[in-house]
């Protein structure tokens, strides 16, 4: 098999954006595509932001599952225009908030993290599990605010990801906070483009807010999108589905995971044997994250597994 028709990850994110239809137009959102800032009438192409909208929650669902080696669902709840008083006004509950600033622009971005979602976090990276009756401290320490600067730079290379194709974008983390009146680079009436993710992790359902200074987005994404022939869209529909026909990924079929003392670990040999559940049930998973539960077997002379439920 040729390594030339693996579809890479990135590869695969083209192929669902460019395969979607028609894009949410965003002026249903904001009223309409213009937007007064700096006393200045300033717009953007609707369908170039939600573009730029689709791919960063998208992404992130990738970024954290790779990181915590979990399937977690995102899930777009709310994106808009508001003002940063506005959408901080209601927020009781504790958290945590982490400033960046974009380059070269020099604009700012804003990451909201609920400390519930962050102790459950924490618990996974260490190997544990998440548990919803654990008491989480109201004031974060070190490693907590050392794995929300993390967990807010996934956001933030998602969003870099997202935004590559309007040219070169990087960030830098200015402060992380567990108080909405430390921030200082936000004004009260200030517009910000704002994103609330739903994050779904097994039974734990927490949000990731997102948001980002509007004046970025006037910067970067053009007020005004080519009009391509009619026959375009239907070519590049075809092309794509060419492209995913002969292409092929990498599925991984595995069995259970299963806990060793450590002890035992250390000492094991090539003739150790190890006590494992019932070999016909596996997992079907792709880039390190089980999706499938499935049930090995053969038919005729050919070693199979059959599907049996998605996790």
């Amino acid at each position: 098999m040729s390594d030339s028709k693996i579809v890479s990850t990135e590869e695969m994110n083209e192929i669902l954006k460019a395969s979607k239809d028609d894009k949410l137009d965003l002026t249903q959102l904001i009223g309409s595509n213009a937007y007064i800032v700096d006393n200045q009438s300033k717009n953007f192409s609707p369908k170039a932001l939600s573009n730029l909208t689709d791919l960063t929650w998208t992404e992130c669902r990738n970024q954290y599952s790779q990181f915590t080696r979990r399937k977690m669902l995102f899930n777009l709840q709310q994106n808009e225009i508001a003002n940063f008083g506005e959408i901080l006004k209601d927020r009781q509950d504790k958290r945590i908030y982490v400033v960046a600033k974009l380059l070269p622009h020099n604009y700012y971005t804003l990451i909201v993290l609920d400390t519930n979602f962050l102790h459950q976090i924490i618990n996974i990276l260490f190997g544990g599990d998440y548990n919803e009756s654990d008491v989480v401290n109201d004031t974060p320490g070190k490693i907590s605010l050392a794995v929300a600067e993390k967990l807010s730079c996934l956001v933030l290379d998602s969003f870099v990801t997202a935004c590559r194709e309007h040219g070169d974008i990087r960030y830098e983390i200015v402060k992380v906070v567990n108080l909405p009146n430390l921030i200082t680079k936000f004004k009260e009436d200030q517009p910000l483009y704002y994103l609330n993710m739903e994050v779904v992790l097994g039974t734990m359902i927490a949000e990731i807010n997102f948001m980002v200074d509007i004046n970025f987005l006037f910067d970067v994404i053009p007020a005004t999108e080519e009009v391509a022939p009619p026959t375009t869209k239907q070519h590049w529909k075809e092309s794509i589905k060419s492209q995913v026909v002969d292409s092929f990924v990498t599925l991984a079929v595995t069995l259970p995971n299963i806990e060793v003392n450590l002890k035992d670990f250390l000492e094991m040999t090539e003739d150790a044997l190890i006590t494992i559940s019932d070999p016909r049930a596996v997992y079907i998973g792709l880039n390190n994250i089980k999706i499938f539960r499935a049930n090995a077997g053969q038919l005729n002379d050919i070693r199979v597994v059959e599907v049996e439920r998605e996790i």
